[in-house]
């Protein structure tokens, strides 16, 4: 008779594990959170490379934490630039129009590196991307509209 009392009391405490388990997540979700800042900026690339660029608006720029899977979207406003808050991390950055497809970067954007930033809690940091010169995108966002 003490076999199924036994069995039952293994069981018992694997539940309870599992429920506390399960209860110390819940709170982490729930927790205060740690965030850093990023002053997003998105230019388009002149004709010649001496001359100055210009600020690109409407742009979708995507934001990704290859470890932790990661991502955020910011969507610039009419002067070419967001304020974009992120958990502390490490991201990399793409754009798009706001029709979703990708666009080309400058020459000097397409290196990994300058497309990638540390976010620190509680500190703001500049980042810009570089659209190639001549790139046409969307960068119109659908009517909210009075239903």
């Amino acid at each position: 008779m003490w076999f199924p009392n036994r069995i039952s009391l293994g069981v018992l405490i694997l539940l309870a594990a599992g429920f506390s388990l399960l209860q110390a997540a819940a709170q982490e979700k729930n927790a205060d959170q740690r965030f850093g800042y990023l002053s997003v900026t998105t230019v388009q690339a002149a004709s010649k490379p001496q001359d100055p660029g210009s600020f690109a608006s409407g742009v979708v720029v995507r934001f990704y934490d290859e470890e932790t899977h990661r991502d955020s979207l910011v969507l610039t406003d009419e002067h070419g630039t967001a304020l974009l808050p992120l958990h502390e991390g490490f991201y990399c950055a793409a754009a798009y129009g706001t029709d979703g497809l990708q666009l080309q970067l400058d020459s000097h954007n397409k290196e990994k590196a300058s497309r990638c930033i540390h976010v620190a809690a509680n500190q703001t940091a500049e980042f810009s991307l570089t659209l190639a010169h001549g790139v046409k995108y969307s960068n119109t966002v659908p009517a909210l509209g009075v239903r």
